[in-house]
């Protein structure tokens, strides 16, 4: 599930998200049979993320997902809990509990020759894991120590960092997906240093299709 919706999901998101949380993942079964899927990932005691969600189309509409959505809620219990909305069934999120806070803004392009690394751009397993922690939790509202550790060595992916005077001020990860590459996070202290990252982020892909979006 998910590709044919035209999500175009990373190669490696669920195992990712498995190791951050192995007990936030449901599924919905009818006879046997998988109608819906999701997860809600506990960051810690205040925060947790719901998302993968999708339930077959020949069985929406019939309360499956519903369901699937009260046990993912029951399992995060008092935490402020995030989802990935899409705009046309915001009213129905606010029937469930949810508010709107803010709107994701995604770009899609063709990879370029990516400019040779300046000095600053180095890869991240080259910053001290506790400051990358730090300068995540600045960006991020929970700490998510295991599944950030995850994300940014998992296959197929490429994770740098800008460095001036050893202090860290900003990181982007670029992870492989069924169609193209994505970006996210990029989190940097100014635009300038953004781009820098989006550049590079850019390497050993030539003409391949970027998608960027912050997680």
């Amino acid at each position: 599930m998910g590709t044919g919706e035209g999500w175009n999901p990373g190669l490696h998101d669920a195992q990712t998200f498995y190791q951050a949380d192995p007990n936030g993942f449901f599924i919905g079964e009818l006879n046997g049979e998988a109608v819906s899927v999701g997860c809600a990932i506990i960051y810690d005691e205040a925060f947790a993320f719901c998302g993968l969600y999708i339930v077959a189309p020949e069985h929406r509409g019939k309360g499956y997902g519903f369901a699937l959505t009260e046990a993912r809620l029951a399992y995060c219990g008092d935490r402020n809990i995030g989802i990935d909305g899409v705009l046309e069934n915001v009213s129905i999120y606010e029937r469930i509990g949810y508010r709107k806070f803010y709107e994701n803004a995604r770009y899609q392009f063709t990879a370029d020759e990516a400019p040779s690394r300046p000095a600053s751009l180095v890869t991240l397993d080259q910053v001290d894991a506790e400051a990358l922690k730090h300068y995540d939790r600045q960006c991020f509202p929970a700490a998510r120590d295991v599944f950030l550790n995850a994300w940014i060595h998992q296959p197929d992916a490429l994770s740098l960092a800008w460095m001036e005077q050893g202090q860290l001020k900003g990181y982007a990860v670029r992870r492989r997906c069924h169609d193209g590459h994505k970006i996210g996070p990029l989190f940097a202290d100014d635009p300038s240093i953004a781009e820098q990252l989006l550049l590079a982020c850019q390497e050993g892909v030539r003409a391949s299709i970027m998608g960027s979006a912050t997680l």
